[in-house]
């Protein structure tokens, strides 16, 4: 009885990591067919725009944030997962409609801008949260990988639609796909969704928490998060990383404005062609790398693998410069940070509760990655207009960030061990 009990078990999670891989997949798609568009809008001739595309995008976070508590706080998850997808199906088509119209405005492709970054936070966030419900802690590192898979390949099949169908469909076309393809990403997650119940069922003794609204709001996720170094030490790495990631962005936009400003196709392809080449590493890393890495080194050394190579990225970058020495750093940099920090980073909530899952890992993931994102962008740019830097100079200036970066990732992964211990004891006492 045991026996098939254990069987059952999983035969249920494989099902539930592929329909979870199945929406990743889709998911992506979506995002990638999107990502490019947002990427050309973001170079403008004015250098100080992008700044103010951070605010924006910042700000819009803000707004967002108080909306999504009170939907999640005032219903199960079967209701506000499809409610926060069909919502921006609905933005989408007034974005393809204004831009369609816009003429020679830069207002609309702005707007899209700082939307489209605040879609990708909120819609990844919440299918995560979800996914940490699914999958016990034990399960957390030999699953994340081949879901994060499905995110990568995802990936490859829209930026390819972008190259390909950018000149045939124009952007206002290219921004409609992504709606069929949400509704797509819907009918995986209720899969997953009627596979959890066995899982939990399994794991928790029957209890199924997915009809459970969460009680609580955003300040509730912020006083957790101030109570405990564990996400402390969250928020202290997420900033690190935004802080080398916009370093890396804000190089590429000031390369990529010297060569493609006046042809928006043209920086479209060119995005498109840089998310290809960064998915298809991102794959191997995710198929081969993460799950050897976190068993064999730790959690920790995991963490510690994207700081090192964005030290090695920024000391290229710094004493090379332009855009032939921006696109292998970019694609490392990036392919390292979806390949391996990503599904780690995630790993790290496994551990937690479900209130913080769902608040406070929304918290750090708009509020703190936005905020330090913005923060850094205003820095660089008066490093650059008013200290008049160059590029070179100002990557080269933001290595002791890296290296912060690296002590802070190892103390996590101590932390997030400690943490893994004390519920392995609770469930061998239950």
């Amino acid at each position: 009885m045991t026996e098939d009990r254990e069987q059952n078990g999983q035969i249920a999670l494989s099902k539930a990591t592929t329909w979870s891989s199945f929406s990743f997949f889709f998911l992506m798609l979506g995002y990638y067919i999107l990502r490019p568009v947002r990427e050309g809008f973001g170079v403008e001739r004015e250098k100080e725009v992008l700044k103010f595309l951070y605010l924006g995008t910042f700000l819009g976070t803000l707004i967002a944030i108080p909306l999504y508590g009170r939907l999640v706080s005032s219903m199960p998850r079967q209701k506000f997962i499809p409610y926060v997808f069909r919502f921006f199906s609905l933005n989408l088509i007034l974005f393809s409609v204004c831009i369609h119209w816009a003429n020679s405005s830069p207002w609309p492709g702005r707007v899209f801008y700082c939307w489209l970054s605040v879609y990708s936070v909120f819609t990844v966030s919440v299918i995560w949260s979800f996914l940490v419900d699914v999958f016990a802690p034990i399960h957390a590192r030999r699953m994340f990988g081949p879901i994060a898979v499905g995110m990568s390949i995802g990936g490859i099949a829209g930026s390819l639609v972008t190259d390909v169908f950018v000149e045939i469909l124009g952007l206002p076309g290219l921004l409609l796909l992504p709606i069929g393809i949400a509704e797509i990403v819907l009918l995986g997650l209720r899969r997953v969704e009627a596979l959890s119940q066995k899982l939990n069922q399994r794991e928790q003794g029957g209890m199924d928490q997915s009809q459970e609204s969460i009680s609580g709001g955003l300040v509730d996720g912020i006083r957790v998060v101030l109570k405990s170094d564990y996400l402390r030490h969250i928020c202290l790495l997420l900033f690190c990383a935004a802080g080398a990631s916009t370093i890396f962005y804000f190089a590429q936009n000031n390369f990529v404005r010297a060569s493609f400003i006046d042809d928006t196709p043209g920086k479209t392809r060119f995005f498109a062609r840089m998310n290809l080449a960064t998915q298809i590493f991102t794959i191997a890393l995710q198929a081969f790398a993460v799950s050897r890495i976190v068993k064999r080194w730790g959690l920790g050394t995991a963490l510690m693998v994207l700081p090192i190579v964005a030290i090695i990225g920024l000391l290229i970058l710094g004493f090379q410069g332009g855009l032939a020495a921006l696109v292998p750093c970019y694609i490392l940099m990036k392919s390292t940070h979806r390949g391996i920090a990503s599904p780690t980073k995630q790993m790290l909530f496994a551990v937690v509760n479900r209130q913080q899952k769902y608040k406070s890992k929304n918290f750090i993931d708009t509020v703190v990655l936005r905020g330090s994102d913005v923060a850094i962008m205003w820095i660089l740019s008066a490093m650059q207009v008013q200290l008049h830097m160059d590029v070179e100079s100002i990557v080269l200036s933001s290595i002791p960030l890296a290296i912060l970066w690296i002590i802070t990732a190892k103390r996590l992964g101590q932390l997030h061990n400690q943490h893994n211990r004390s519920e392995t004891q609770e469930l061998s006492v239950r």
